[in-house]
């Protein structure tokens, strides 16, 4: 584990090198003056059968008189009262483009119909367009508001639970680092992807030149939201190193995985720097990695769970609240597909909504293991333990008086022990001459 995040620690500066040598280098192309026409806002929500306005400006005073076309998306839902005109030579002078909503639809694309002799900057990318949304009612438009905020709030504090259970039991026995490893991996490259959008001049005008009619999808929250996760699952692996934490090491199927995500990563990236690919397509890399994590994290933690026959160590308080986001995130995106009548996220698309459900029924998963598979081996546990006044056992994961329950239940001392691995047996050899508050399981141990 320690091997892992020495080589982790070296790749990590090597993407935030990345990062600073991406807003270096597009420094010279944000400067770079391009004559284009601005559209306010580039982004409005209009209700079904309404009508409504933009404006056009020219970035800077024209030489000559500048044509001005329009280009549609989808021209049957969004009717424009102009569809072309001439702007006089050195005016700044406003425009105001009235449009009427004809039918549902998500995301229509008005933009300046440019000539490829026209120059390209970051500017003109992000300023000659807007983006409409028809909608059929303001109070679902209201409702997609409220779904986000419950989503990316429960999402955001899910973290928090297992770190405050790992800090009053002082221990990390039952919290599998195959998980941990692969969610600091997801995470960083999330984290790199956001900002990569985000901060970086160079991948936004390589995202704009790829998905014309879109805007950047990254919002400050999502930055926001993907360091938070980084930096509290780096906490949690924190814990590991200063908490009792057992035997347990990493498996080598989840090295494999390791070795194949950060292998794709580091080879795009030398890809990228020699100009063989784009940068976008580096971090769209991470993004896939990343995906793939979300849906193999949770098997090495569900696998533990089953082994150990027991869910002490895992808190259930971060699924909950995973689960509430996961439930609200699908939840906003069907109710954006009736309110736009657009079901292509849903079916035509289905990463998104098919990578929410994947998590969703994760989270059914560690539910039955909690309250129904292993219930009653957990509150008898606990019942146990807390008849004792021993503080070994009330800062520990009480692993001498499971060892007792369970010899006691099986009626054979040699058959509970022999389901130990070498290093649990240790521990508790060592822990059990100390305190020898437990004799049938003490002789037991001893002799084995």
């Amino acid at each position: 584990l320690v091997k892992y995040f020495e080589i982790m620690r070296m790749l990590t500066f090597l993407v935030i090198f990345t990062l600073i040598y991406w807003n270096l280098s597009s420094g010279e192309q944000e400067d770079v003056p391009c004559l284009h026409l601005k559209f306010q806002p580039n982004v409005a929500n209009v209700p079904l059968g309404s009508a409504s306005f933009f404006t056009v400006q020219l970035s800077q005073p024209s030489a000559e008189v500048y044509n001005v076309s329009f280009e549609q998306q989808d021209p049957k839902s969004i009717t424009l009262n102009k569809t072309a005109f001439q702007i006089p030579a050195k005016s700044q002078e406003i425009y105001s483009i009235g449009f009427t909503a004809n039918a549902l639809k998500a995301s229509v694309a008005v933009r300046e119909n440019r000539t490829a002799e026209q120059c390209i900057s970051l500017d003109s990318l992000k300023e000659s367009m807007i983006l409409i949304t028809v909608f059929r009612l303001e109070q679902l438009n209201v409702l997609l508001d409220v779904l986000g905020w419950i989503y990316f709030t429960a999402w955001t504090i899910s973290f928090w639970p297992q770190i405050f259970l790992n800090f009053r039991r002082k221990s990390v026995i039952g919290l599998n680092f195959d998980f941990l490893a692969l969610n600091i991996t997801g995470f960083l490259f999330y984290a790199s992807y956001n900002c990569s959008l985000y901060f970086s001049p160079l991948v936004q005008t390589e995202y704009l030149e790829q998905y014309p009619n879109s805007v950047n999808p990254v919002l400050i929250q999502d930055v926001a939201f993907a360091l938070h996760a980084f930096f509290a699952t780096v906490l949690t692996i924190g814990q590991c190193f200063f908490y009792e934490r057992g035997g347990q090491k990493l498996s080598k199927f989840c090295l494999i995985l390791l070795v194949a995500f950060w292998g794709s990563a580091l080879i795009t990236l030398l890809l990228a720097a020699v100009r063989v690919i784009t940068w976008l397509w580096f971090v769209s890399v991470l993004s896939y990695v990343k995906l793939a994590i979300s849906i193999l994290k949770y098997i090495p933690q569900a696998v533990l769970n089953y082994r150990r026959k027991n869910t002490e160590g895992f808190s259930i308080g971060s699924i909950f609240l995973d689960f509430t986001g996961g439930v609200g995130s699908m939840f906003q995106m069907i109710v954006f597909a009736y309110n736009t009548d657009d079901w292509s996220q849903l079916f035509g698309d289905f990463t998104k909504f098919g990578l929410g459900l994947f998590s969703i029924c994760f989270d059914i998963v560690f539910f039955v293991q909690r309250y129904a598979l292993y219930r009653n081996y957990h509150e008898m546990d606990i019942s146990e333990e807390s008849e004792d006044s021993q503080p070994l056992l009330r800062s520990s994961p009480s692993l001498e008086h499971r060892l007792s329950v369970f010899c006691k239940t099986m009626n054979s001392c040699c058959k509970c022990i022999n389901s130990l691995d070498d290093g649990t047996l240790r521990f508790s050899q060592a822990m059990l001459h100390k305190y020898r508050t437990n004799h049938f399981v003490y002789e037991c141990l001893i002799s084995e």
